[in-house]
């Protein structure tokens, strides 16, 4: 509430109508995104990484979060000092927006297994931001402080100093913009032809835009495709083989398999660390599936084994293959 009246025109002498719904987005938006996020680092976290010190990671994504991060901390100081509350609240949305869908979906993973840099990275950014957020969500700020600081800082964000940012990497911001456009160039191609993302495709061709290798592997990651093309000749910016092998296939439905015992691990409201025993009865053709990627399925599902034997599961149906799977602590 507090927030919602800060950023809207009253705050200027303005007329306005009050919104409950501007409320609820904020809430949805700004934070819940962010408490989510607190929350799964909160999973992984490793309190000797936890340092305010400056982090020189050469991984694309750290880079970038860390000039976003920049860019707000001008944005909002900027504003603040010409008491500007309304412009001052602006660029929260779209930060944590960045953070939530864009950075911590990236670097999930690498988060997951350990990156000291990626969690070096995600720690400052989540107390640079709580900072900023303290004028504005007092409490929020101060719940999310007392859960993220440590002996050395001080007992209250509002007696913590105002962050400093570093110069702002001004071609990162722009580089992973283009990265952004030609990923969802890619998607739209993917919603046209009625192809799901966890559908493996063999190739996107591009022209007119230059990528980097890192580039490269977050457009072939988001997009779910081997490999990026360049192709000058095209008609449009790119072009997606919608040509499904039946090697590409098999993993497709591997995927799906993947997606379905993912979502019965989050339904029995089990922890990423929990680890499960799998029954799965199955055709043969199914099995052949579950052998071809067993050593990752058990990896990612966090299972210590699979027990392929009838069980009073949940019915799984992709294409012609029938599962019948049951999660067991």
């Amino acid at each position: 509430l507090r927030f919602y009246l800060m950023s809207c025109p009253v705050m200027k002498g303005e007329d306005v109508n009050f919104s409950e719904k501007a409320v609820q987005d904020i809430t949805s938006k700004i934070i819940s995104r962010l408490d989510n996020v607190v929350t799964f680092y909160g999973l992984y976290r490793d309190v000797s990484l936890e340092t305010d010190e400056d982090i020189n990671s050469e991984n694309i994504l750290d880079r970038w979060i860390n000039a976003r991060m920049s860019q707000l901390i001008d944005e909002v100081t900027k504003n603040m000092e010409m008491y500007d509350m309304s412009l001052a609240t602006r660029p929260f949305d779209l930060f944590i927006e960045d953070l939530s869908t864009w950075y911590l979906r990236r670097s999930r993973e690498t988060l997951k297994d350990g990156d000291k840099e990626a969690k070096m990275t995600l720690y400052k950014v989540l107390k640079t931001t709580v900072k900023l957020l303290a004028p504005f969500t007092p409490f929020i700020a101060e719940d999310i402080w007392q859960k993220l600081k440590n002996p050395s800082d001080a007992s209250s964000v509002h007696l913590a100093d105002w962050p400093k940012g570093e110069e702002i990497d001004e071609n990162i911001i722009s580089e992973m913009g283009i990265v952004r456009h030609v990923v969802s160039l890619g998607l739209e191609s993917r919603q046209k032809a009625g192809i799901k993302v966890r559908q493996p495709l063999q190739s996107l061709s591009i022209k007119s835009y230059v990528l980097s290798k890192s580039q490269i592997d977050i457009v072939k990651d988001e997009l779910n495709v081997k490999s990026v093309i360049y192709d000058e000749s095209l008609e449009g910016a790119v072009s997606l083989d919608t040509h499904i092998t039946l090697e590409l296939r098999k993993e497709g439905q591997y995927r799906e398999l993947l997606r379905a015992i993912q979502d019965m691990r989050k339904e029995k409201g089990l922890n990423p660390s929990d680890v499960i025993t799998l029954q799965i009865a199955t055709s043969v053709e199914g099995q052949e599936l579950i052998n071809t990627w067993k050593d990752e399925l058990l990896k990612v599902v966090g299972a210590e084994s699979i027990d392929i034997s009838e069980n009073e599961g949940v019915e799984v149906k992709i294409d012609e293959l029938t599962f019948i799977i049951n999660v067991l602590k």
